[in-house]
């Protein structure tokens, strides 16, 4: 599964989930963009990006479709050297936790659901989670309330198995919004290319594709 490094590759993967990618070399812009999708942004030195791969950003990427050979493809493209055993290891134990849950809707009722009817005896006696669940319908499945459904998502990524949300979103008010051209100096104002792409993130030829985020503005917008 660890596949074959890259001697000449931009980038050193260490056991703790540390990526360290260099920046002047020919590589560093796909390497960056395709860590981006599974691991976090820690800090910027000259000369050198350093990434971090965490239980949390191994569930975002997962709830986008990544599974463990995208991630570990990834890693062994652009890695200077092999990747550690260990950190392979922890990359399948936790994305493996996503998704072993899932919230539903059933006959017009918010449901958790778990194949796993053990997994989901212990996760449904834990302090963080049992206030939030209602009815039990089956071995595999609580009811909730509608508007336990957030504090439901907390309390399992906080014990470490993130449901997989199948509920969806209900389409809301359309939010019409003008930028202003200038700033109250006089300056122009023009939003910057990665607000430009994460703008764009929500449509797909010009349709929305639905999904939730934040879009960050230039300041004075």
């Amino acid at each position: 599964m660890a596949g074959h490094s890259n001697p000449t590759g931009p980038m050193v993967v260490q056991t703790d989930g540390t990526l360290i990618l260099e920046t002047d070399h020919p590589l560093f812009e796909p390497a960056r963009d395709a860590v981006a999708r599974f691991a976090d942004l820690d800090k910027t030195l000259d000369g050198f990006w350093f990434y971090r791969i965490s239980p949390l950003s191994l569930w975002n990427a997962a709830a986008t479709g990544l599974g463990l050979s995208d991630v570990v493809s990834s890693l062994t493209t652009y890695s200077r050297y092999d990747l550690p055993v260990g950190l392979v290891r922890h990359l399948a134990e936790h994305l493996s936790r996503y998704g072993r849950g899932q919230l539903a809707s059933l006959h017009g009722r918010l449901v958790l659901r778990c194949p796993d009817s053990p997994l989901l005896e212990a996760l449904a006696q834990h302090k963080h989670l049992r206030p939030l669940l209602a009815v039990r319908l089956d071995e595999h499945t609580w009811e909730i309330a509608p508007d336990k459904r957030g504090p439901v998502k907390q309390a399992l990524v906080q014990l470490g198995y993130p449901a997989q949300d199948l509920v969806g979103y209900q389409a809301g008010t359309p939010l019409e919004i003008q930028l202003k051209k200038r700033a109250g100096s006089g300056a122009e104002l023009a939003l910057r290319p990665y607000q430009r792409s994460a703008i764009d993130a929500y449509f797909a030829d010009g349709e929305p594709v639905g999904g939730s985020g934040v879009v960050v503005l230039p300041c004075g917008a």
